[in-house]
C-alpha cells in the first residue's frame, strides 16, 4: 500500500512542462497563528507574545522526504504608548519526496487606532500592518520520484525519463513584503451579551517576488486572505459559567502563476467555535476550547474549465488554556484534524496540527496604565 501512496505523490510532482510552482502553505488553526495570517495583528494581544505551530500530512506514506511538513514560530510585542505592535515571524515548509523546500523570516509592523486615554471597550479599533520577508526556496531535483518511475506493487522501479530543464533553478532567495487591516467592532459593550465582530483583510507578494524554482520567468501571483469572526459571550443558566460561541469565515485566493497560465487557487474555510471559562476573567482559571470547520479547496484554471480540482474536507478542533505564575500570563495548546471526505479520503492520513501560545502582558514596552483585569481586547483563541 506505501507504494500506491508513492504513486500519488510522485503523480503530484510530474511535470510535462518542466515547470515547478508552489501555493502558500495555509495553516487550519489561523487564528493560533496571527501574524501568518495577517500581519495587523501584530501587538494584538498585550504585552508580549509567543506562538508556535506545526502542521503535517501524508502521515501514512513511510519515509522522512514522503511528508508536507511546516512548521512556524512567531514573536508579538505590544508598545501601547505608540499605539503600535511588532514582530518577527519564522516558517518553514517542506513538500513531497522532492524536498522542495520554503523558508521565509519576517519583521511586522502595525499601527494600533487605540491609545492610552483609552480602553479597550471602545466600540471601533482599526489596525493596519505591514510584513517584510527575506525567503529562500529550494529544490533537489534527484530526490523528485517522477510517476513513470512507480509500480503500484514494487514501488520505484525504473528512472524517469523526464528531461532535467536547461533553465533550472534549484535556489531562488528573493524578498517579499505583505499588507494587511484589521477592524474591531464591540456590541453591547461590558454587559452579559457582549458581542465583538472582526473582519480582517491582508495582501501577500505585493512585489510580486521570483518565487519560483524549475522556471524563473514567473513571479508569485498576489494572495488574497478575507477573514471575520463574530464572537457571542453569554452565561450557562445552570453554572452560571461564561462562555463564547463564535463564528468564523475565511476564504483564500491565488494564482498559481502570473504569467504562463491562469490557474488559480482558492480555500474557503467556515465553522463555529466554543471557548468555556470558570469565570468572568479567562486570565485567572483555565479554559477550553473546541470547533468544528468545514473546508473547501478549489483549482480552476480559466482557459481549460475542464482542467477543475475541487476537495472538500472537514476540521475537528480542541484546545485547553490555562494561567501561569503571576501577572495574568497565560499559556495555550491546541490540536486539530482535517479529513479529507472527498477524493483521497482515508487514504492521505489527513493532516495534523498542533499549536501553543504563550501569552505575557507584562512584557510589553511602555504599557498604558490599565484598570485591574483590562489588559486589552480579547483575542480569538480559535
Amino acid at each position: 500500500m506505501k507504494y500506491l501512496y508513492l504513486l500519488l505523490i510522485g503523480a503530484c510532482f510530474c511535470m510535462n512542462s518542466a515547470y515547478l510552482h508552489a501555493q502558500d502553505p495555509i495553516f487550519m488553526q489561523y487564528y493560533a497563528n496571527k501574524l501568518y495570517l495577517n500581519p495587523a495583528f501584530a501587538g494584538y494581544e498585550p504585552g508580549l507574545s509567543f506562538n508556535g505551530n506545526f502542521r503535517e500530512q501524508w502521515i501514512p506514506v513511510e519515509g522522512q522526504n514522503a511528508k508536507f511538513q511546516t512548521t512556524s514560530a512567531a514573536l508579538s510585542l505590544e508598545v501601547a504608548k505608540l499605539q503600535s505592535g511588532f514582530g518577527l515571524l519564522y516558517l518553514d515548509h517542506t513538500e513531497g519526496a522532492g524536498m522542495l523546500r520554503l523558508q521565509s523570516a519576517g519583521i511586522l509592523y502595525a499601527f494600533r487606532s487605540r491609545t492610552c486615554g483609552q480602553q479597550f471597550e471602545d466600540e471601533w479599533e482599526f489596525s493596519f500592518g505591514l510584513r517584510a520577508t527575506y525567503n529562500w526556496r529550494q529544490l533537489n531535483w534527484e530526490n523528485l520520484v517522477f510517476s513513470d518511475q512507480l509500480d503500484a506493487i514494487y514501488g520505484i522501479v525504473r528512472p524517469t525519463s523526464a528531461p532535467v530543464p536547461d533553465d533550472l533553478l534549484s535556489q531562488n532567495n528573493y524578498y517579499d513584503l505583505d499588507a494587511g487591516i484589521l477592524v474591531d467592532r464591540y456590541f453591547n459593550k461590558g454587559t452579559n451579551s457582549e458581542r465583538i465582530l472582526r473582519l480582517g483583510f491582508s495582501l501577500s507578494h505585493i512585489v510580486r517576488a521570483e518565487g519560483n524554482v524549475a522556471e524563473i520567468d514567473d513571479t508569485l501571483g498576489v494572495r488574497l486572505n478575507l477573514h471575520a469572526t463574530l464572537e457571542l459571550t453569554s452565561f450557562n443558566e445552570n453554572t452560571g459559567k461564561p462562555y463564547n460561541v463564535a463564528g468564523l469565515f475565511r476564504m483564500e485566493l491565488q494564482p498559481s502563476t502570473t504569467e504562463s497560465n491562469a490557474a488559480w487557487y482558492r480555500q474557503v474555510n467556515m465553522g463555529v467555535a466554543v471557548y468555556s471559562r470558570q469565570n468572568s476573567d479567562s486570565r485567572k482559571s483555565p479554559s477550553v476550547y473546541g470547533g468544528l470547520f468545514l473546508n473547501n479547496s478549489l483549482f480552476f484554471n480559466r482557459d481549460t474549465e475542464a482542467d477543475v480540482r475541487n476537495m472538500n474536507a472537514v476540521t475537528l478542533l480542541a484546545g485547553y488554556e490555562f494561567p501561569i505564575a503571576a501577572n495574568d500570563n497565560l499559556l495555550s495548546f491546541g490540536i486539530s484534524y482535517s479529513y479529507d471526505y472527498s477524493g483521497l479520503r482515508s487514504n492521505s492520513g489527513g493532516i495534523w496540527e498542533v499549536s501553543t501560545n504563550l501569552n505575557l502582558p507584562g512584557g510589553g514596552l511602555m504599557p498604558c496604565k490599565r484598570k485591574s483585569g483590562k489588559n486589552g481586547p480579547p483575542c480569538p483563541r480559535f
